[in-house]
């Protein structure tokens, strides 16, 4: 599949498809127009709520190169036998979630192979056992 959402990196002219350059497929969508891509494990649907910032290249001047969107799930679709009996939990064997950074020249990609949990604290519980939270407390920073 990266190598399908590499191609659509390609500087196509205009009226080009994404879809045709990666060999991917469309999906019905049920909240927004935009297809979702068939092949994808998990996807989803979601409105845009603000735009926050839009980045620009600044060795081509008026052009964007990245913007920062919150937008809020309206769909989610997953892959039958991608996640556990109540859903909490995706199968990262079948996820293979890659990232996508910056590149010197190309583009950069990260895979997520493992994961890991930590409890989540109370602060209760933990300004007993810390000084620097004691010590924030006094301050009245709490």
């Amino acid at each position: 599949m990266i190598e399908a959402v590499n191609a659509t990196s390609i500087d196509a002219p205009y009226g080009v498809s994404e879809w045709d350059v990666s060999g991917l497929h469309e999906a019905p969508s049920t909240t927004v127009k935009p297809s979702r891509v068939k092949e994808s494990v998990f996807s989803i649907e979601g409105k845009a709520v603000i735009n926050i910032k839009e980045f620009a290249d600044h060795q081509q001047p008026g052009v964007s190169m990245a913007a920062t969107v919150l937008i809020k799930a309206t769909r989610f679709w997953m892959k039958e036998g991608a996640a556990d009996v109540d859903f909490s939990h995706i199968d990262l064997d079948q996820l293979t979630p890659v990232g996508q950074f910056g590149g010197g020249g190309g583009v950069s990609y990260g895979r997520v192979v493992s994961t890991f949990e930590r409890p989540r604290m109370r602060w209760s519980n933990e300004v007993l056992k810390s000084e620097l939270l004691t010590r924030l407390k006094e301050k009245g920073e709490t």
